[in-house]
């Protein structure tokens, strides 16, 4: 095998040597790709392929990108390889063109995306007449809703085609990550804003009986679902209540007929947080929820380690969220418990909204105990 070359070719040299680049369709090619993107190398691999390292940058949808966005998306670079086999191209089969880039921006490629892009370009049968097309998942962000489809058709050059839909498939999945992240940081802000609140609404409550008030509502079912007999009852929780803990609950967040009600407790140990699952459970209409949703973290007092863990319950994702708000607002020692009533109708991502504000009186009940508050 000929040792790989590092000179960079002289593209205008591509054009003028036949015997370097057989096919003057591939010689058109390669100047339209060097004039749109100037850092293009061409690299000479053997007699019987090309290298081609292209370096270009995210593009933005005008439709619904800011001008902070079109920027950021101007000064995010990738880079890609595109291998031409001479001898075959673009008559029996297509080049090979993959992700040499680890990084979006902040965000690590994951090997789904590299192998999508490696498998974007088919090599058709050749008892096929018609044009091959390869149509595979491209995100996993979207669950195989996101497609990328590149069209080859055996004679035809591809690379311009091939590169220009990378670049927007590429650009699409930045853009979901920029989105997941500024959600995810919007969540953080919702649920410090949902501790001050219920920390304010709850200020009295808490302070009665030693600093501490149970706070406890009860359900009742009738022919419409969940509906609530009182707010803010209180109710003993003997076993707990035996062991020196204390669990409060908020009033109910009522959406579409879906009842959303969050519990929360200090714990120091899994003991603790075993302890006060159970007592909630032994309430029937908690117990029969359909969601009881729940994240914990505190530290052992005796190996000094963070213990953490989440339980979505069913309910896909919102334990992690949970957790990482626990996370984010490094609140500890607590157990946040948001319990879901579904009530016949899809909220679809309102519910994370709601689960968000219900979990508030966690955080609430985290900060004061940070503060120094009793």
């Amino acid at each position: 095998m000929a040792d790989r070359s590092t000179a960079s070719l002289d593209l205008t040299e591509v054009r003028s040597s036949a015997l370097l680049v057989p096919h003057p369709e591939i010689s058109d090619e390669l100047l339209c790709l060097a004039a749109i993107y100037p850092d293009l190398s061409v690299r000479r691999i053997d007699d019987r392929s090309l290298e081609l390292e292209l370096g270009t940058c995210l593009n933005h949808d005008d439709d619904d990108a800011h001008e902070g966005a079109k920027r950021t998306a101007r000064r995010t670079p990738f880079e890609l390889v595109l291998s031409i086999p001479l001898q075959s191209y673009p008559e029996i089969e297509p080049p090979r063109i993959q992700l040499s880039s680890v990084y979006l921006g902040p965000f690590l490629i994951p090997p789904e995306l590299h192998h999508q892009i490696h498998h974007c370009l088919h090599q058709p049968e050749p008892s096929l007449p018609e044009p091959v097309t390869r149509r595979s998942e491209f995100s996993s962000a979207t669950q195989g809703k996101d497609l990328i489809q590149v069209d080859w058709t055996p004679g035809q050059v591809v690379l311009f085609d091939a590169v220009q839909i990378i670049t927007d498939q590429c650009s699409a999945w930045y853009r979901e990550r920029v989105k997941e992240m500024n959600e995810a940081k919007h969540d953080a802000t919702a649920a410090a804003d949902s501790a001050r609140e219920v920390g304010g609404k709850y200020e009295n409550a808490l302070a009665l009986e030693d600093g501490i008030s149970e706070a406890v509502g009860h359900l009742a079912l009738d022919e419409e679902g969940v509906s609530w007999e009182s707010s803010f009852k209180k109710k003993e929780r003997s076993a707990a209540a035996s062991e020196g803990i204390k669990i409060w609950s908020s009033d109910p967040l009522v959406d579409r007929k879906s009842v959303f009600v969050g519990h929360a407790a200090r714990v120091h140990s899994q003991a603790e947080v075993d302890q006060v699952m159970s007592e909630l459970l032994s309430d029937k209409k908690i117990a029969k929820a359909s969601h009881n949703i729940t994240a914990f973290r505190y530290h052992d007092s005796e190996t000094h380690a963070l213990y953490h863990d989440v339980d979505d319950d069913g309910e896909t994702a919102a334990g992690g969220r949970l957790g990482h708000l626990l996370s984010l607002l490094q609140v500890e020692n607590i157990l946040v418990v948001v319990t879901r009533w579904y009530g016949g109708i899809h909220l679809g991502a309102d519910r994370f909204k709601l689960i968000n504000q219900a979990s508030g009186i966690g955080f609430a009940i985290g900060n004061k105990k940070k503060s120094g508050k009793k």
